[in-house]
C-alpha cells in the first residue's frame, strides 16, 4: 500500500490520503449493492474520473512516466500527451544549459590545449619535462581544494577583483563566482590536462621530419602542418 500510494501520488496529489482512508475502511461490513456508490460514499474523490485514469495509466509494469517527466511532458486528464505547466518545466532547460556549457568548456579547452601540446611535443626534453610537470601539477591537488581556491580568487573581495580595482580597469568588483563565469573558469582549469595529454601523446609520435619532407615536396606549409 505504501509503494502504491507513493507511486500514484506522484501523478495526482491527494492519492496517498485517499488510499489510506479507503484501506482503513476495508473490508466493507456488508457487500454493497454497488461498489462505485460505496466508494463514492466513503470519499467523493472516487467519483472523479481523474483518479481512475491514473490507475489505468499505471496498469502495466512499464510506464512512460519518468521519461515524459524528464522531457517536461505528462499524460493529462484526457489521457493525451501534454506539456507540464511552465513553473514545473525545468528538465529541458537544464539539459540545454548543461550541453551548451559542456560545448563551450570543450572548445575553450581545445583552444588552450592544442598550442600547449604542440609546444610540449617540440621543445627539448629538459624544457618539455618541466612544462609537463606544470601540466600534471593539478592532479596532485584535490578538486575540492582547487574549487575553494577559485572561490577565494574570484570573489568580490578576492585577488583578481582587487588587482583590477587597483589598476583602475574596473570601478566596482565583477561578479565572477557563483555564476556561469565561475563555472567556466573552474571547469576549464580542472579539465584542461585531460585535453592536453591525449593531444600531446599523438603529436609526440609524429616525426618532425614528416613536415619538412612535405614542404620539400611542394606542399603548402599550412597543409603540411
Amino acid at each position: 500500500m505504501g509503494d502504491l500510494s507513493k507511486r500514484l501520488n506522484m501523478e495526482l496529489a491527494g492519492y496517498r490520503s485517499l488510499l489510506t482512508k479507503t484501506a482503513r475502511a476495508m473490508p466493507f461490513r456488508e457487500t454493497p449493492a454497488s461498489y462505485q456508490e460505496a466508494l463514492e460514499a466513503l470519499d467523493e474523490r472516487w467519483g472523479d474520473p481523474a483518479f481512475w485514469q491514473v490507475i489505468q495509466r499505471n496498469d502495466s509494469a512499464v510506464t512512460g512516466y519518468y521519461l515524459l517527466a524528464a522531457l517536461d511532458h505528462r499524460i493529462d486528464e484526457l489521457g493525451e500527451l501534454a506539456k507540464v505547466s511552465p513553473d514545473q518545466a525545468v528538465y529541458l532547460d537544464i539539459f540545454a544549459r548543461t550541453f551548451w556549457m559542456g560545448l563551450v568548456i570543450t572548445v575553450v579547452c581545445l583552444l588552450l590545449a592544442y598550442p600547449l601540446a604542440y609546444l610540449l611535443a617540440n621543445l627539448p626534453a629538459r624544457q618539455s619535462n618541466l612544462l609537463m610537470i606544470l601540466v600534471l601539477l593539478p592532479f596532485w591537488t584535490s578538486i575540492l581544494v582547487r574549487v575553494a581556491a577559485w572561490i577565494v580568487l574570484l570573489q568580490s573581495g578576492g585577488l583578481i577583483n582587487g588587482a583590477l580595482l587597483k589598476m583602475g580597469l574596473i570601478d566596482e568588483p565583477l561578479q565572477l563566482v557563483f555564476n556561469r563565469t565561475g563555472v567556466y573558469i573552474a571547469m576549464v582549469h580542472i579539465l584542461l590536462p585531460f585535453m592536453i595529454l591525449p593531444i600531446y601523446s599523438v603529436m609526440k609520435n609524429i616525426l618532425p621530419s614528416s613536415m619538412r619532407a612535405a614542404v620539400s615536396l611542394g606542399c603548402h606549409p599550412f597543409a603540411s602542418f
